[in-house]
């Protein structure tokens, strides 16, 4: 009884990064730079090559 009073008036139905940006592959190049500036993000953080870390 209570999950549709508290579901209902939150429900925006199916929203999509598509929807958002108009196509998907807009989309898909967005979640792209997105995951590249977190994995630069994240190697930057751990300090990378330069505390002797080699690939």
């Amino acid at each position: 009884m209570m999950i549709p009073l508290l579901y209902a008036p939150t429900n925006a139905g199916q929203i999509t990064l598509g929807d958002w940006f108009g196509s998907k592959p807009a989309a898909a190049a967005v979640l792209v730079v997105v995951f590249a500036l977190c994995i630069w993000g994240i190697g930057k953080l751990w300090g990378g090559s330069e505390h002797g870390v080699t690939s």
